[in-house]
């Protein structure tokens, strides 16, 4: 079925841009890429030792948990390099989204639905504040999950034991989507940073690879492309991060709902393999089933 196009074409990545960028994938390359082929390795050894001794020496139950470890630190590759891929085509000028109309609301449901069970395991409660109708928006699905999923998982990291929260609302210009995490606040200089290409400020998040990861990089550029203008501030006892989508992508019940290239079965279990995947990567989560 046709699909709708993009209204304003997307200013190309400058020089400076482009070099950053291949920076940050070297950097990603060094420090990000650590910790799951560290994880596969003792897992890898743990199951050597078992098939070289004697199998009552060795928990079963540990072998399944091996096992499941390299599970996750596979998901952690494909995720780590689906981002660097991902960078490098937008690089190139390869990246274009394919619009369609997507139902905002019900995404944000399904994607807090599959996390839950997360965020309970790290001491999390996920709440979500959204209107009763529907909020179609003209975007790329996939692009849109993705740039969700990576704020959803940067709010569940700085959580600390306290609630992490959407919120969608309609507004005269347009729509938000607004992501509220309970923990220490980001500094404004970090604020005005967060979703732009250049040298992070000295203040900036440190994860448990000791730099602020591709996620954010990769969120600023992906809404880069929809259109969508990404805002970062601190709260009470918090964070929270905005998207403002234009009016021009909402789409009234009037119109003409273009319609995915998959089921609504299939995009549905779409979604919940990539938050298994996306969450998979934070620190306590890797085996998560």
């Amino acid at each position: 079925m046709e699909r709708a196009q993009m209204q304003e074409p997307q200013a190309a990545l400058s020089e400076t841009e482009k070099d950053y960028i291949r920076d940050v994938l070297l950097d990603a390359m060094a420090t990000e890429f650590f910790q799951p082929l560290n994880l596969i390795a003792l897992n890898r050894d743990y199951l050597r030792l078992y098939l070289q001794h004697e199998k009552a020496e060795y928990s079963e139950k540990k072998v399944g948990q091996a096992l499941d470890g390299i599970e996750g630190a596979t998901d952690q590759l494909d995720r780590l390099m689906n981002n660097s891929l991902d960078l490098m085509s937008c690089l190139r000028g390869r990246m274009q989204p394919q619009i369609e109309t997507v139902d905002l609301k019900a995404l944000i449901e399904d994607i807090v639905a599959d996390s839950e069970k997360a965020a309970h395991l790290l001491g999390l409660t996920l709440q979500q504040n959204l209107p009763q109708e529907e909020i179609h928006v003209q975007t790329d699905h996939a692009m849109a999950e993705r740039v969700l999923l990576n704020l959803l998982s940067n709010a569940m990291r700085a959580g600390e034991k306290g609630a992490v929260r959407f919120s969608l609302d309609k507004t005269p210009d347009g729509c938000t989507v607004q992501l509220t995490n309970e923990g220490q606040s980001v500094t404004p200089a970090f604020a005005s940073r967060a979703f732009a290409l250049g040298p992070r400020p000295l203040d900036a998040p440190r994860q448990a690879s000791g730099r602020a990861g591709l996620g954010l990089y990769l969120c600023g550029t992906f809404c880069r492309l929809l259109g969508w203008q990404p805002t970062m501030h601190a709260v009470k006892g918090g964070t929270a991060v905005r998207l403002h989508i234009p009016a021009r992508q909402i789409v009234s019940g009037q119109r003409l709902v273009f319609h995915a290239g998959l089921s609504a079965q299939e995009q549905r279990e779409h979604t919940r393999l990539a938050v298994l995947q996306e969450l998979r990567t934070l620190p306590g989560l890797e085996m998560l089933k």
